[in-house]
């Protein structure tokens, strides 16, 4: 079996900064938007693509030779996006960028006081782990419940549930490690506009 090591994809939504340039909204995370180890080196898993922005190879099965199986590829951390749902991502496993049929995962920063939109992921269930900071969750029919979810802390958000996500510090980004059983992340984004402006009363 061989690995290849890619870069993310270009997106069309996409802000592209250079691997090791911090995200101007974001925190600093080690081998996110902070150096990356073995840059533009040659190991002996395959080639570290150190920067140049290449189309993505997905992977197929066959692609390692006739008796080898599928690749296994590797996406190297740095290229970001904003999501339709006001987040900011760095593209890590989806569709578009290994060619993943069932999930995707990425990493997902809220700046210090920011807040999503309201919206639901139709037919598909989201997982997220909560690297640093903390933020609160809206979820509900009129987003009158709420969850905190501190560094440390794994959360569940079922398909079709309305939710706004929200950070309440002045000071502290909050980055999650985020999967989703939808491969191409944004397909499943459906806005909730007529919930922007909902009471976000405890409850």
């Amino acid at each position: 079996m061989s690995v290849h090591l890619i870069d993310p994809p270009t997106l069309a939504e996409a802000s592209l900064p250079r691997p090791g340039t911090p995200h101007p909204r974001a925190g600093t995370v080690p081998g996110v938007n902070g150096p990356t180890r073995g840059a533009g080196k040659t190991t002996r898993r395959g080639r570290v693509y150190g920067g140049a922005t290449r189309a993505p190879r997905p992977a197929r099965a066959g692609a390692g030779g006739p008796n080898l199986g599928p690749d296994c590829p590797v996406v190297r951390a740095g290229r970001t996006y904003v999501g339709r749902q006001g987040h900011d991502f760095v593209a890590g496993i989806s569709a578009e960028t290994v060619g993943a049929g069932r999930l995707c995962l990425h990493l997902v920063t809220i700046p210090p006081g920011g807040r999503g939109r309201a919206h639901l992921h139709a037919g598909h269930e989201t997982a997220l782990y909560v690297l640093s900071g903390a933020a609160v969750t809206r979820f509900g029919p009129s987003l009158r419940r709420r969850v905190t979810v501190r560094a440390g802390d794994f959360h569940y958000i079922p398909a079709g549930v309305p939710h706004l996500p929200l950070n309440a510090s002045a000071d502290e980004p909050c980055v999650a490690v985020l999967a989703r059983t939808d491969p191409n992340e944004q397909e499943s984004v459906v806005l909730l506009p007529e919930l922007e402006e909902a009471p976000l009363a405890d409850g």
